[in-house]
Order: structure tokens, then sequence, then C-alpha cells
């Protein structure tokens, strides 16, 4: 833009932190609420996200106005879904129908009110650290200075006698957003995690490996926490009984080691590892203990689908870098595939298997022999 000279008003900077937020919004969008009343709210925060991001290049281009106002939206979709979390019917009730038919809806401040009422964790959240959510509130009557270009200091014309000044207010400027996107990021976070707290359980050495069930959140990054969430936000969040109470669920249970917690949750085995899986078998579910053994029994298979595509495993010598390539449909169990053997592909060949009651597709480096093939069939899972 700066070389046209229609645009030359316009002042690209660099915004400092700039991989932290758009590293950030990473981690928002992959922390899926695993609610099933809540599973299709998710994609709020993935716009969240691209807000930001979008609030990140207007920003690094000179067009300021504009790069407030995407944080600022990024900002005001997140308490929406926050608060659908709390009603009792998140995606079937009047409000919500309203908001997709585009009728009428709260504003941000109205929302922001019935978010107290309606959402006892964000609730809770809210009076465990309230200093940070006030500190946001005066934020934003800060930044709409410049959103709604109050005052001449938030104008891109300027007179040449007033050069020096423009320039600093513009570093003024700068700094102004970049302290508004980083706490909006934070805001955004704490407000996933009022909807549940698996973000944060799953950073739990305690309570992650006692968890059984597979989580669809990814836990958040050391890294974003560290930047975006300070100790006493963390350890605040952390003593609010929305926490402590889900934390408390999982106490009794047997905590996985490592090698069976990443076959449970992630599908990934280490042969290496595989003693300490079989230690835990009873912990484990029926496609998890027969892609062990699959893997065990034959040392050049690289992956295994089990249910229709929901389960993908991982051996220690499946390289990624290229992907995958299989059709999902044929792990069905109502024999509406065929059956194939040896079948060439991507890299090397497939083979679908009948184990217990359920169908494989086992992926493998060399061609198996009918008594290799026959031995799978016999597996038992236990």
């Amino acid at each position: 833009m700066g070389e046209d000279p229609l645009f030359e008003h316009l002042l690209p900077r660099p915004l400092k932190n700039r991989n932290d937020v758009l590293r950030a919004t990473l981690d928002i969008e992959m922390s899926f609420t695993g609610r099933m009343d809540m599973m299709s709210l998710n994609v709020f925060f993935m716009e969240s996200s691209k807000e930001l991001r979008n609030a990140v290049k207007l920003f690094e281009e000179g067009v300021f106005d504009a790069a407030f106002y995407a944080v600022r939206s990024a900002a005001e979709l997140a308490p929406v879904v926050t608060y659908f979390s709390g009603c009792e019917t998140p995606t079937d009730n009047d409000e919500f129908a309203s908001w997709k038919c585009e009728g009428r809806f709260p504003f941000d401040s109205e929302v922001c009110q019935k978010l107290e009422k309606v959402c006892a964790p964000y609730r809770e959240v809210r009076d465990a650290i309230p200093e940070f959510f006030d500190e946001r509130k005066a934020a934003l009557k800060r930044v709409n200075k410049y959103i709604h270009r109050q005052g001449f200091r938030t104008f891109y014309t300027f007179s040449p006698v007033d050069a020096d000044r423009h320039v600093r207010r513009m570093d003024a400027m700068a700094g102004e957003f970049h302290s508004f996107i980083m706490g909006a990021v934070a805001e955004i976070i704490m407000l996933r995690l009022s909807v549940d707290p698996y973000p944060m359980l799953l950073r739990d050495p305690d309570v992650m490996y006692r968890i059984r069930n597979i989580s669809f959140s990814k836990p958040l990054s050391d890294d974003v926490v560290g930047v975006f969430l300070t100790p006493k936000i963390v350890d605040a969040y952390r003593s609010t009984g929305f926490y402590g109470d889900e934390a408390a669920r999982f106490r009794g249970n047997e905590p996985f080691n490592k090698a069976a917690y990443n076959l449970f949750n992630f599908g990934i085995y280490s042969r290496a590892e595989g003693n300490d899986v079989r230690r835990q078998f009873q912990l484990l579910t029926v496609s998890d203990r027969v892609a062990a053994l699959v893997f065990d029994m034959l040392p050049d298979a690289t992956y295994l689908v089990a249910n229709s595509g929901f389960n993908l495993y991982w051996a220690d010598n499946a390289g990624l870098e290229g992907g995958f390539s299989t059709d999902f449909r044929e792990t069905g169990r109502y024999g509406e595939v065929p059956d194939f053997t040896n079948r060439p592909d991507d890299r090397g060949y497939a083979t679908r298997v009948k184990i217990r009651d359920d169908y494989y597709v086992v992926h493998h480096l060399n061609p198996l022999s009918n008594e290799t093939i026959g031995k799978l069939e016999v597996i038992d899972p236990g």
C-alpha cells in the first residue's frame, strides 16, 4: 500500500508479540468444547480467532481503525457463545434462533449483563479476577476513540507542520493497540474457560492422566499461558469451584502411564513402550487394544483405521510427512464394502480384516501372507 500515493497516509509497522498472538489464535481454535449441546457453537471461538488474525494484518498494513474494530469484534463474539453455554438448551432457544435469522439480539453490553445471570461458571471466574474484567471494560472505552474517530489524534490526516507530532501519535496508538489485542486474547481465553475447563485441566498432570474420555479440546500451550495469563489469573481460575469440581470427578481414577495415555488420546503407539501399554489394557478401548496387538504382530504396519474412520492409530514407524490415504467407509461393519488384501496404496499396501465383530484397515509396507492374515483375524483384544 505504501507505494501507491493514494495510500501514503498509511504507516505500516510491525506488531510486537505478533507470533504470540497468532499462536494463541490456534490454541483458541483447537480448544473445542466436548459438550454435546455446544458442539456446533465452537465456530464462535474459531471466528474470534480469525478476527484477531485480521486485526494483526490490518494493523501491520497501517489500517489502524479497522484493526481496533476487528479486535473489538473478536472480543464481542466470545461472550455470545459463553452466554449460550449457560442456557438450558444452548442451540434450541428463542434468542439463538433470532441470532441465526439475524433478528433482534442484545447488544454486547446487554449480553455481558445477562451472562453473569445465566452462566454460573462465568460469574465465578469473573468474581475470582474482577480487576481483569474491569480493565478489559476500561480498555474498550479507550480504544473506542479510535474506532469512532473521536479527536484529531485518531485521524490519518495531518498538517505537514504536525508531522513529528503525528508520528508520536501513531507510536502511542501502536502501544494502545498492542495492549488492547493482548488483553483481548486473554479475555477470549477466559471466556472459553468459562464454557468448560478442559483446556486448563489437560495441563494438570495430576488430572489429565486420570481422564477416561477422549477430549475434543487441546490443552493451552505453555507459551500461550506464559504470555497471556499471569500466574495470578491461572491460580484464581484453578481456585474456582467450577474448575475444582470437574477435576475432582477424575481424582479416584487410576492414572494412565504416558504410553497408554498417548494411545488412548492420540492413537500413537510406540512398540518400545508396548509393555507399558499392555499393563493398562483394562483402561483402554477394544480398538486401542487391537491397534497395539496388530502393531506388535506386524513390525511393518504403519497405521490402522477403525470404527469407520473415527479412530486412527499410528505406529512409531509411520512417517507422516506425506499424509495418508484411506477411504473411511472401508471399515464399515455391514459388509457393504468387499474385503481386500495387499491392495497397493501410496505407502505400501492396505488390508481390510475383521477382528472380533469389527472391521479394520491395516496399512503396511510389505504384502501379508495368508498365514499372517489368519493370525490377525483371531487376535483377542480381551
